[in-house]
This record gives structure tokens, C-alpha cells and sequence, in this order.
């Protein structure tokens, strides 16, 4: 009774351990997806606003030789303003971009592109000089600059985004994984703890409740039979 007490204690402990030490792990790995995905949302998210910058270069740099066409400038949105504005957001993003804050990989991607940011901001920073001095026919030169250089810029930045995502998708499949198996080992550990402890505790629950009883009826019959033998003795009269 002793051994099986025993036995039935350390299995109930381990299972009750490894389920604990299973739910944790289970924490862990949840707390880590989600941070990272916070920060891969963030960076992917400050990546699409470079794109989307980028490409409001040639449109604002072609707005420029005619700011006040409604035709082509029906929002009448000023050209210049914001062709300054977006200059100054591209250049922190970029910094932001290949700093250190960003993955290894993502950043050395970018890095690989300055060549045409540079050239890129260069002709956007060139183009707002020839807007105020005037000079259309520069202005003309250093559109096609911007053309050439944001095509491929935005190409690149397109493909690390992807590349980006495509990560972060394989990130929670693992994750998917890890949890599929915890789950499934659970239940291998509740159905162990059912078996090897639940399930033989009641049994010999049972045995010693029959036991007992046994014990009590046995104790009830003697107690039944004890009158029966007394009564057929007899007492000594005194002299």
C-alpha cells in the first residue's frame, strides 16, 4: 500500500510538473511571436511609407512645370511643399532602415540600395533648386534621374518587404507547430495521468473500501455471536 501510495505521488507530481513546464514553454514562445511580429509590423509599415513616398517623387517632381494646371493638378496640391516634406521623410526613413535597430539581413538589402537612394534624393534635392531658379530644362534632366533611380529603388524595397513578410509567415507557422505539439503531448500526459494514477487510485480505493467493509461485517458477526455464547454459562452462587 505504502509502494503504491508512493508510486501514485511521484506520478501525479511528474504529470503535474511536465503540464506546467509544457504551459510555460507554450507562454514563451506565444510572448516571442507576438514581439516579433510587433516589430516586424512597424518596420513593415515604415517600409510601404518609403514606397508610397518614393513614388510621389516623379509625381511631385513632374507637378513642378505645372503647379497650377488644374488639369493635371486638380487637388491643387503645392508640389514643391511636398516634394520637400517627402525628401526629409525618406531620408530619416532611411536611416531608421538601415540602422540598428533593424534585422541584419533587411538592413544589409537597403544597404544595397543607396546607390540609388542617394542618387535619387540628389536629384529630388537638385530639382527643387531648378523649380526656384526657374531652370525648366534642368528640371526636365533630373526627372528622368529620379525615373530611372526610384524604379529601381522601389523594385528593391518591394522585394526586402516581401522577403520581410514571407519571414514573418514562416515565424508563425513554427509557432503553429510548436503549439500543435505541446497541445498533443498534453494530452499524452492527461491520458498517462488517467491511466497510471487516476484510474488505479479508484481501484484500490475500492479494494480497500471492500476491505473495510469485509472488516466491519466480520466485526458485526462476532459482535452478533458474543451474547449467544454468554448466555449459556452460569454463575456461581456465593457461599
Amino acid at each position: 500500500m505504502n509502494v503504491f501510495k508512493t508510486r501514485s505521488g511521484f506520478a501525479y507530481l511528474s504529470a503535474v510538473v511536465i503540464i506546467v513546464f509544457l504551459i510555460t514553454c507554450s507562454q514563451i514562445a506565444i510572448q516571442l511571436t507576438l514581439s516579433q511580429e510587433t516589430g516586424t509590423r512597424n518596420l513593415a509599415t515604415l517600409m510601404s511609407l518609403q514606397e508610397l513616398r518614393s513614388q510621389r517623387l516623379l509625381r511631385n517632381s513632374l507637378l513642378l512645370l505645372a503647379p497650377n494646371n488644374t488639369t493635371v493638378n486638380p487637388l491643387h496640391i503645392d508640389p514643391a511643399s511636398q516634394l520637400k516634406s517627402d525628401l526629409a521623410f525618406e531620408e530619416a526613413t532611411n536611416r531608421q532602415l538601415i540602422g540598428d535597430g533593424t534585422p541584419v539581413d533587411i538592413a544589409t538589402q537597403i544597404k544595397v540600395l543607396q546607390p540609388d537612394f542617394v542618387l535619387m534624393e540628389s536629384a529630388g534635392q537638385k530639382e527643387l533648386s531648378d523649380y526656384t531658379a526657374k531652370n525648366t530644362k534642368d528640371m526636365v534632366a533630373q526627372i528622368a534621374v529620379i525615373f530611372v533611380h526610384e524604379q529601381k529603388y522601389l523594385q528593391g524595397v518591394y522585394a526586402t518587404y516581401t522577403e520581410l513578410t514571407q519571414q514573418a509567415d514562416a515565424s508563425v507557422r513554427v509557432v503553429q507547430i510548436l503549439e500543435i505539439s505541446i497541445y498533443v503531448v498534453s494530452l499524452l500526459v492527461v491520458g498517462y495521468e488517467v491511466l497510471g494514477v487516476v484510474l488505479p487510485a479508484e481501484r484500490e480505493s475500492r479494494r480497500e473500501s471492500e476491505g473495510l467493509r469485509l472488516h466491519i461485517k466480520a466485526l458485526e458477526e462476532a459482535s452478533a455471536r458474543a451474547p449467544q455464547s454468554n448466555g449459556g454459562s452460569t454463575i456461581p452462587a456465593p457461599q
